[in-house]
C-alpha cells in the first residue's frame, strides 16, 4: 500500500505541470471552480525530495500531546515536513503555524501549501499539508499520518485556509 501510494505521489509530482487541475468545493456551500495553476520556485527534484519526505510518515501513529508515544500530532508533523526538506522552523502550534508565510487562496493552493482548519469550535485547530489533486496529508488522530481529500464533507465544511511557506 505505501509503495501505491508513493508511485502515485511521485507520478502526481512528474506530471503536475501537464495535467488539468481539479474541482474543488470551499466550506461546502460554494459552487465548485477550477484550480489555477501556481507557479512556485521548486524544482521536479524538490517536488521530488519533499515527496519522499512525506511518504515517510505515511501510516505514523498519532501522538496527541503524550512525549511518552512515538509519533507525531498535526503541527509537529508540520513542523519535522518542512525542517528535514529545508531545514524551516515551523512553530510548535497550529494557531502560531497559522501567522507564517503567506495567505494563499484555495484555488491556488500548491504542492507543499499548509491548509488549515477549524475542528474544534472557531478557531484554527487542524493543519496538514497539501499534495495537490485536492488531497493533503496530515496526522490523523485515529489513523495516524494519512492522505486526505478536502473534497469530503468533513474538511470541505471547516477548511479554514492556506498558507504558503516554501517559496
Amino acid at each position: 500500500m505505501r509503495c501505491y501510494t508513493f508511485g502515485a505521489l511521485v507520478l502526481f509530482v512528474a506530471l503536475m505541470g501537464c495535467t488539468s487541475y481539479p474541482r474543488y468545493r470551499t466550506g461546502g456551500t460554494e459552487r465548485l471552480r477550477e484550480v489555477v495553476h501556481t507557479e512556485t520556485k521548486l524544482t521536479t527534484n524538490d517536488y521530488i525530495r519533499l515527496g519522499l519526505i512525506l511518504q515517510d510518515y505515511l501510516g505514523k501513529p498519532y501522538r496527541g500531546k503524550s512525549i511518552f508515544v512515538r509519533g507525531v500530532d498535526c503541527s509537529l508533523f508540520a513542523r519535522e515536513v518542512f525542517k528535514q526538506f529545508d531545514e524551516i522552523e515551523l512553530p510548535r502550534t497550529v494557531h502560531e503555524q497559522y501567522k507564517m508565510g503567506r495567505e494563499i487562496p484555495y484555488r491556488h493552493l500548491a504542492f507543499g501549501d499548509l491548509v488549515f482548519f477549524r475542528t474544534e469550535r472557531n478557531k484554527v485547530s487542524h493543519v496538514g499539508i497539501y499534495v495537490g489533486d485536492n488531497r493533503f496529508i496530515h496526522a490523523s488522530t485515529s489513523r495516524g499520518v494519512i492522505i486526505s481529500s478536502m473534497n469530503e464533507k468533513y474538511w470541505a465544511q471547516r477548511y479554514s485556509g492556506g498558507r504558503r511557506i516554501l517559496p
